[in-house]
């Protein structure tokens, strides 16, 4: 789990922009930590997506968001460690005359499953495979079995990933604070009418 931490001169700042509305003060603070726990979902799939070629919205498939409420400020951005994209999901993926050729890493080489197949033939995509990427396992050729690219999960503890996206957060979480703050006074001065947060 991912602790951030708030610097107290942000929370003395968005106390006095309240002036007396203190009540609203839990609701804003639970605004700002799930606006960082988008970031924080965003980040991560930016981060991975430059180690390998599926797309940042498949890798967004495998995050999951636990909001926080007034009650706990804790949200949770839980990337799935047992999902793994399926192999069609990945640039370059197609088959050949020897079977499914496909590219994980960004920069790096083409790889071969042999016998892998997505059709009839090369070139002609089965639909009712899903364009999917399978092979067959065992001397009667059953069972069909679908090909699944490396998981994100592994990805993003591999590269320690964790580090950078912590700084990232906290950063994001103060600017979050800052930007309730700005609209507070903003709205008390008589600038912005009542209701944006």
């Amino acid at each position: 789990m991912m602790t951030l931490s708030v610097d107290r001169s942000d929370i003395r700042a968005l106390r006095n922009s309240l002036g007396k509305a203190q009540g609203k003060m839990l609701g804003q603070l639970a605004s700002a930590v799930n606006k960082t726990a988008k970031y924080v979902q965003s980040q991560k799939a930016k981060d991975i997506n430059r180690e390998i070629t599926v797309t940042q919205k498949e890798i967004k498939k495998g995050v999951k968001l636990v909001f926080a409420t007034k009650k706990t400020l804790t949200a949770v951005s839980i990337l799935n460690a047992e999902r793994r994209p399926s192999l069609k999901r990945f640039k370059g993926t197609k088959q050949n005359a020897r079977g499914v050729e496909y590219q994980i890493k960004r920069g790096g080489g083409k790889q071969l499953v042999p016998h892998a197949f997505m059709g009839p033939r090369p070139g002609k995509i089965a639909s009712k495979l899903g364009g999917h990427a399978f092979m067959r396992v065992g001397k009667s050729r059953t069972p069909i079995v679908k090909l699944h690219g490396v998981s994100p999960w592994a990805v993003f503890v591999k590269n320690q990933m964790d580090k950078s996206i912590l700084i990232k957060a906290d950063k994001r979480l103060s600017k979050e604070i800052r930007e309730k703050v700005r609209v507070n006074v903003l709205r008390a001065s008589g600038l912005i009418k009542s209701g944006r947060r």
